[in-house]
């Protein structure tokens, strides 16, 4: 189980916008019964019920959760339901208006802005990029594919013997 990503300064009121996403990134279903979230001021909440199938997210909001993150550096606690630690996200310097921190893809320089909202623009250049990478290597398949095909026709080309 980890957190995998979190909103600090959403769009408009941070009371009505702000989140924290609990994956469980296990293979197995886990019980959400007692794992608890912290802030760094040490504000916590405790999930009462439910499940989380492998692989899948919850996020919490701030109305469920109460607590408040901050806008400027941020560190969210994960911890199981026997108290230890499970895992930690954290950011430094200020979070712009808008932006997720996303476990893995943040920067730790001051005043560096959050991975922006906007995934699916970062997702479809990656999967372009794939793309182009894997298209290039069906072409030098096919190339390499081909010459080896002409170099073997030209050595091992049939020889009619006569009678």
């Amino acid at each position: 189980m980890i957190i995998s990503r979190f909103l600090p300064n959403p769009v408009g009121s941070d009371k009505a916008g702000e989140w924290i996403e609990i994956l469980n990134n296990t293979d197995t279903v886990v019980d959400l019964t007692g794992w608890q979230i912290k802030d760094l001021a040490g504000k916590s909440y405790i999930l009462q019920s439910g499940e989380l199938k492998a692989g899948a997210s919850v996020q919490v909001f701030y109305k469920t959760t109460k607590i408040t993150l901050n806008n400027s550096g941020e560190t969210i606690f994960l911890y199981n339901p026997t108290g230890g630690l499970a895992d930690k996200l954290s950011f430094s310097g200020s979070a712009a208006e808008g932006h997720i921190i996303i476990k893995g893809f943040n920067s730790p320089a001051v005043n560096a802005p959050a991975v922006s909202r906007n995934l699916s623009a970062d997702t479809l250049f990656v999967n372009h990029i794939i793309f182009i990478n894997f298209g290039a290597a069906l072409i030098l398949s096919a190339v390499f594919f081909l010459i080896i095909k002409n170099l073997y026709h030209d050595f091992f080309e049939p020889v009619a013997v006569a009678n």
